[in-house]
């Protein structure tokens, strides 16, 4: 093997390492790192438990369901906002009715409540507005 092989062999074994402790820390840690709750008007994106990095709506939303991984990568998800906190936990689509992002995916721990909880506060809010208008 001439120097030059040797170097890219060395390069290619340090990137690939690399690559694999990030896929590995993007898994585990992430969920410490940013999770998500369910307010009586919104559903928020908190950072250590502590702090609400951004919130959306009931008010707001269509719908809210789960979402197989493939579909995730399709056209009409290919520009959504993307707060998953793991690689290969299950999907769940907010779908909005209004805004730049129209669907933002998360992967929250319990997905059939989450789910569950989600749409009777989005029907809370659309029987609401109904009264209202």
């Amino acid at each position: 093997m001439t120097a030059s092989v040797a170097q890219s062999v060395v390069i290619g074994v340090c990137a690939l390492f690399i690559v694999t402790c990030n896929l590995i820390m993007a898994h585990f840690a992430y969920r410490w790192a940013y999770s998500y709750r369910i307010h009586a008007d919104c559903i928020a994106i908190v950072a250590f438990g502590k702090w609400t990095l951004v919130h959306f709506s009931f008010a707001n939303m269509k719908d809210v369901y789960e979402l197989p991984w493939a579909k995730t990568m399709g056209a009409r998800y290919l520009f959504a906002l993307r707060f998953g906190n793991r690689l290969y936990g299950r999907n769940v689509c907010i779908e909005r009715k209004r805004g730049f992002f129209r669907n933002i995916l998360i992967t929250p721990d319990e997905v059939g409540e989450f789910i569950n909880a989600a749409r009777a506060h989005i029907e809370t809010a659309r029987l609401s507005s109904h009264a209202e208008g």
